[in-house]
């Protein structure tokens, strides 16, 4: 928003300088310049006929949509008739274009874009070319090339530095004058304009291109991403696959399901899924579907898995739109059920929502001892409980571990975040660790370890088979 604020800065300056401009500018009575402007507007075919003012600037301007001016420098009188009808022609053409709306919209997507430089670029090539377009309808008017470069010579000579409102429309700027003065000396530039035809035709071929696009609906196959590293020390990784998806609530065996695209799968999903059980829908009117995976191995040693599921809704309320469920060291949630390798996970929907994005983080392996402030907080009998203060690294798993005077490492009884930061940010985090049956005399360090987490994601999987849809 700064970056927006400050690149709309030049452009409301501008629009305050024109604004002071035409409250000292006074208006044209001299009849031949009237009249010549009105002739000028008539050769352009332009129905509304500029208002003619006069102020101390030393270059032609126009500015304007609904009501345009054209603002003449003083001495503007004692021009000949052929430059102020030269001029004239060019400051039509601007009106006849409609440059001041498309400069004005430009000016809107530099402040949306400020950060993009093509935007920029982009702006500053739209103003060259449109002054070569009104030079192109000024030449196309019957004023000769060579007498056109010399008025506009003359008059951009006169130009000072700083002259001109960032949004006004000068028929002479300094830094553009030798390139346009190539351009409208050149006897190879095409000059001819779009004819309506041309146009009409290539608007039509446009349409029928982005029509065709429109209509094409391409078919996404949910990939899981490559595991990219595992846990220091690791030599088992651990893979997941997504076996397929079926309704839930259907009898065993009999279930056809279908892959990550919606296709039908054959043989039935719980026979390639190794018969998992098949979990009743809690949920009627929803979309309730059972989702399959094959976690290998599933001997690996310490694993904890996480699932995620996108538009999810399996608490029948709104949840920010994800759900987590999550199993360490083989506990299995109520929510999926687990034979051998194999998940089957029953999930909620809302019945609009026909895709889901799948992701499962892993972590497993080597255990590193990370920092940590502890504190003790409380004795008990049998046990006692201790606060970890740490910032641990985003994107890593943690856990308390107390070392007992004989060397064994102890998991806690129970442990709480009660911090500021989930388990894959770098945040805050206050962990209460309880360790029932060893009291602080047997306890000689704790300790906080962490572990990389690895995700695998399935994109875009569908939620009911083609038959189905």
């Amino acid at each position: 928003m700064v970056g927006i604020l400050i690149a709309l800065t030049r452009p409301l300056l501008g629009l305050w300088g024109i604004r002071q401009l035409s409250r000292v500018s006074v208006p044209v009575t001299d009849a031949p310049a009237q009249v010549l402007a009105a002739e000028c507007a008539a050769v352009l075919h332009l129905t509304r006929r500029p208002a003619l003012r006069q102020a101390a600037t030393s270059v032609p301007m126009t500015w304007g949509s609904a009501r345009p001016v054209v603002l003449l420098p003083l001495g503007a009188e004692n021009w000949s008739e052929d430059r102020l009808r030269a001029v004239l022609l060019h400051e039509v053409s601007h009106i006849r274009r409609a440059d001041w709306l498309g400069h004005r919209f430009a000016d809107l997507v530099c402040a949306l874009y400020w950060f993009h430089p093509l935007v920029w670029l982009t702006a500053r090539r739209l103003r060259a070319e449109s002054e070569a377009a009104c030079d192109d309808l000024v030449l196309a008017s019957g004023i000769p090339a060579p007498d056109y470069a010399r008025h506009l010579l003359e008059i951009a000579r006169a130009l000072p530095v700083s002259a001109v409102p960032e949004t006004a429309i000068a028929m002479a700027q300094t830094s553009q004058i030798e390139s346009r003065l190539k351009m409208i000396l050149s006897k190879t530039q095409n000059r001819r304009q779009i004819t309506r035809r041309i146009f009409m035709t290539a608007l039509g071929l446009s349409a029928v291109s982005v029509l065709s696009l429109a209509v094409l609906r391409p078919v996404v196959q949910a990939q899981a991403l490559p595991t990219t590293k595992q846990s220091v020390g690791n030599t088992n990784p651990v893979t997941v696959q997504l076996i397929g998806l079926t309704d839930a609530g259907l009898t065993r065996g009999k279930g056809k399901g279908w892959d990550a695209g919606g296709v039908r799968l054959s043989p039935a999903l719980y026979q390639k899924a190794t018969a998992l059980p098949i979990g009743m829908d809690p949920y009627p009117g929803a979309r309730v579907v059972n989702v399959a995976l094959h976690i290998s191995p599933d001997t690996a040693q310490d694993l904890t898995l996480s699932y995620q599921f996108s538009h999810c809704d399996a608490y029948g309320e709104d949840a920010g739109g994800l759900e987590k469920q999550a199993e360490s060291n083989g506990l299995a949630s109520a929510e999926y059920a687990r034979v051998g390798g194999n998940r089957l996970l029953t999930v909620r929907f809302p019945t609009s929502v026909t895709k889901t994005d799948i992701r499962v983080s892993i972590s497993s392996g080597v255990w590193q001892k990370d920092t940590c402030t502890v504190t003790p907080l409380a004795q008990t009998l049998d046990g006692s409980s201790y606060q970890m203060v740490t910032f641990p690294e985003a994107g890593k798993e943690f856990r308390v571990v107390a070392i007992d005077t004989n060397g064994v490492r102890r998991l806690p009884s129970s442990s709480m975040d009660h911090g500021n930061g989930m388990p894959t940010s770098r945040a805050l985090h206050q962990i209460v660790a309880q360790f029932n049956n060893l009291p602080p005399a047997q306890i000689r360090e704790i300790l906080l370890e962490t572990r990389p987490i690895v995700w695998k994601e399935f994109k875009d999987v569908a939620l009911q088979s083609v038959k189905s849809r």
